[in-house]
């Protein structure tokens, strides 16, 4: 299909769209985040009518944020509100800045499409794996296992919704900018400039740092690699919904920051930071690093 919208013309246009590609998804993601943990909370401690107990409910602190995140139906909704904000926002660029209408960005929907995101979901969770059982084992640590932390059926909604997550995220950064930053800086650049959106958009996670920066941009420089080689974000979502299901439900390791219901937990926190990844977890170990460097290389 050919692209319906206008070339951004010089530097000027072409960071204009890489900032608010950036932006927008973060600040839509924490308004209707915002809103949504809000509303949960609310329903969960509604005192009642009584206005002196209304005025004495008392907002959540990290502890009660943290067990809210744990819950399935609390993640699903995050993974879903960062999603549309994600797809909003390209959708904003498109209709707005560029005053086109919308197009596949590199979702082919077609059977090689489907077949590399298969693919693409078994080498995310096969990289997940070795990372996290390298950790494990480089740390003395042992798998135990977590029964989903008490969770059954709701756990159900997570992989929906991660996929919804991974496919905006991918329209956005390596569907549109990606298009967008090619056209005028050619497919190298391309590649660095949405590897340095998606580090931006993804090391704001409670514990990220600078191994997690790096981390996120060689993961973007490995999607960017996938939306080249192949011609579409389908590869790139499919190894991102298999990374984060196999690190995080299956295998326990924090994603982002975050502990997701596991079938088993590693107990790699305690381990040192640089090992271990410390409280973002295993996406900021250096265990990743070398394994995402072998990937780029």
């Amino acid at each position: 299909m050919s692209d319906p919208t206008r070339t951004p013309r010089g530097p000027l246009g072409l960071w204009l769209r890489v900032g608010l590609a950036v932006v927008l998804p973060l600040f839509g993601s924490f308004l209707l985040s915002a809103v949504f943990l809000t509303a949960i909370w609310l329903g969960l401690h509604w005192p009642g009518p009584d206005p002196d107990a209304i005025q004495k409910l008392a907002p959540p602190n990290e502890e009660d944020l943290a067990r809210l995140a744990l819950m399935p139906l609390v993640r699903a909704g995050l993974s879903v509100a960062a999603g549309v904000s994600a797809a909003v926002s390209a959708v904003l660029l498109v209709r707005i800045l560029d005053r086109g209408r919308l197009a596949r960005w590199g979702w082919r929907g077609t059977s090689p499409g489907w077949r590399g995101a298969a693919w693409g979901m078994l080498g995310g969770g096969v990289i997940a794996a070795v990372v996290l059982l390298a950790i494990t084992a480089l740390g003395g640590r042992h798998l135990r296992p977590a029964d989903l932390d008490g969770y059954r059926w709701s756990v159900l909604l997570l992989p929906p919704a991660f996929l919804f997550l991974a496919w905006a995220e991918e329209w956005l950064l390596h569907g549109y900018l990606f298009q967008r930053v090619g056209e005028v800086a050619g497919a190298a650049r391309a590649i660095l400039i949405t590897a340095m959106a998606f580090a931006i958009l993804h090391v704001t996670g409670p514990g990220g740092g600078f191994t997690a920066a790096i981390n996120g941009l060689l993961l973007g420089v490995v999607l960017g690699q996938l939306r080249l080689l192949t011609g579409g974000i389908e590869t790139g979502v499919g190894l991102r919904l298999g990374w984060t299901l196999v690190l995080g439900v299956v295998l326990g390791g924090k994603i982002e920051g975050y502990e997701l219901p596991a079938l088993f937990r590693a107990g790699t926190e305690s381990l040192d930071a640089l090992l271990g990844g410390g409280a973002y977890g295993p996406e900021a170990s250096v265990v990743a690093t070398g394994l995402l460097l072998l990937l780029v290389g």
